[in-house]
């Protein structure tokens, strides 16, 4: 597979997956785009989109229609039937950037969306990239030396936090009421009201009761340093345990979901 991107719009991603035999992909795909259009402009549209792929070499015609080169063959059936993904995503005041990392048993793709009609996807060659990925995109400030972690709270108290943050002295009131030692109270309230951005890492799995998402880790990209909230599961209650974002915490994490 090559490496640079490769660039696809949603008729010929939507071609693409038909043509290695994923109907429903293509369907979900056409549907969750331009919302609900009749059958006659979904057969429009992937006629098109099959004719592009022509164009750009990214298919051959033979006597049974349209045939996706081998490359093609190997990034679709990685994007349309992953063995898990991970989506790794940083949010700004309006804007949001990030990427969806699709896993295979040999092989990786990035997926990148442009304007929500065009999608870019790359071959990664190891998971080593992945992290690099998430270096370079969430900027980690924290000192090397700090160990963690700091401290473990239920889920709700970190989203509650985020509402209050503006009011540090009713912050931190509200962190000790609930568990948080004053340290890692005191950073937290330092960092979320004044945070430069909110990201996130999370594993999605496909089964048969379809997506899951529910393993990874929230980032705050505080004013002062970078902190990372593992979320985890603890008789039958979402936690969350804060880290310092440091590159070897953030590898750590990334690892552990790699797996």
């Amino acid at each position: 597979m090559r490496n640079e991107e490769i660039a696809l719009s949603v008729d010929e991603l939507g071609m693409a997956a038909i043509l290695i035999g994923e109907p429903d992909f293509a369907k979900t795909l056409m549907f969750s785009v331009f919302g609900n259009v009749d059958e006659l402009e979904v057969k429009s549209r992937l006629a098109a989109g099959g004719d592009s792929l022509l164009s750009k070499g990214l298919v051959r015609s033979s006597q049974e229609g349209y045939v996706l080169t081998e490359e093609m063959v190997r990034l679709v059936r990685v994007v349309t039937a992953p063995v898990f993904s991970i989506r790794i995503s940083r949010i700004e005041r309006e804007s949001e950037q990030g990427a969806l990392f699709h896993f295979s048993s040999d092989t990786i793709v990035r997926q990148r969306v442009e304007q929500g009609m065009v999608y870019l996807f790359k071959q990664v060659k190891s998971k080593s990239e992945v992290i690099d990925y998430s270096k370079e995109l969430f900027q980690l400030r924290a000192d090397p030396s700090l160990k963690s972690p700091t401290a473990s709270f239920p889920y709700y108290v970190l989203e509650k936090a985020k509402n209050i943050a503006e009011n540090k002295e009713e912050l931190m009131r509200y962190l000790i009421q609930n568990g948080v030692n004053d340290g890692a109270a005191e950073k937290l309230a330092k960092n979320i009201a004044d945070a430069d951005y909110r990201g996130a890492a999370m594993k999605i799995e496909y089964g048969e009761k379809g997506l899951t998402s529910e393993r990874g880790f929230l980032v705050l990209g505080g004013i002062d340093e970078t902190l990372l909230f593992r979320i985890y599961e603890e008789e039958n209650t979402t936690r969350v345990e804060m880290l310092y974002g440091t590159e070897e915490e953030l590898k750590k994490q990334l690892v552990a979901l790699m797996e």
